[in-house]
């Protein structure tokens, strides 16, 4: 553990500065991800959009998400589940899962959109 954060602290404070942020659109997130040497940009529709924002301020349970999910007038029928958005963004490191609930790691760039 120690050897790690001394990596990230020597990365950290060079010009190489790991990022993870996301800015978002009418209908859809984009998150730029710099955490590996290979900067990477990815677009995200519904249901990992809402996912994204919906946990983003606040740690949240599958069934809050779920019933944000079900409120939202973006919501389509077709497409990912919840479950499958929530499970690929937790894969990616763009979501965190903390005792049932997730939290999203990525930082908004433009959170009054």
């Amino acid at each position: 553990l120690c050897g790690l954060v001394q990596e990230w602290r020597a990365r950290y404070f060079s010009q190489d500065r790991p990022f993870l942020f996301y800015a978002k659109a009418m209908s859809y997130v984009t998150v730029y991800d710099g955490r590996t040497d290979q900067p990477t940009s990815e677009r995200f529709d519904w249901p990992y959009s809402l996912v994204i924002e919906y946990c983003n301020e606040a740690p949240k349970t599958p069934e809050q998400i779920r019933r944000a999910a079900a409120d939202d007038p973006a919501a389509t029928t077709t497409g990912p589940s919840i479950e499958d958005a929530v499970a690929a963004l937790t894969a990616k490191r763009i979501l965190v899962e903390d005792k049932g609930r997730y939290l999203t790691l990525a930082l908004p760039v433009n959170p009054h959109l």
